[in-house]
């Protein structure tokens, strides 16, 4: 048996940059998780920002048909955790542009 999730989290964390969706087609949901994954937590390293890492994983993650669910596990076991609902913002694809600003905060 073979560690497509093993495999897909080391491309991610060595990977310069993200996977166009349109070249991920012959990669298995497990890879991408990984890739995912691998990725974000690269980019949180690279960056200091939890956060922003967070939304990115979201938006590749809603880019390659990923299963939401199973991906916002990894970023909290809380649902009020701030990585988890960036990761949610991006997947859902509320804030879709460079420029666009995330939502205000609502407890504010």
């Amino acid at each position: 048996m073979q560690n497509h999730f093993g495999k897909g989290l080391k491309a991610g964390l060595l990977a310069k940059s993200a996977w166009p969706a349109s070249e991920v087609s012959g990669y298995c949901e497990e890879y991408l998780r990984g890739f995912v994954l691998g990725y974000a937590h690269n980019q949180a390293q690279i960056t200091g920002d939890d956060n922003t890492a967070a939304f990115e994983a979201g938006v590749l993650s809603r880019n390659y048909s990923l299963d939401k669910d199973l991906l916002a596990e990894f970023f909290s076991a809380s649902a009020r955790h701030p990585s988890r609902a960036f990761f949610l913002v991006g997947y859902e694809g509320i804030a879709r542009n460079a420029g666009d600003a995330f939502p205000p905060n609502p407890a504010i």
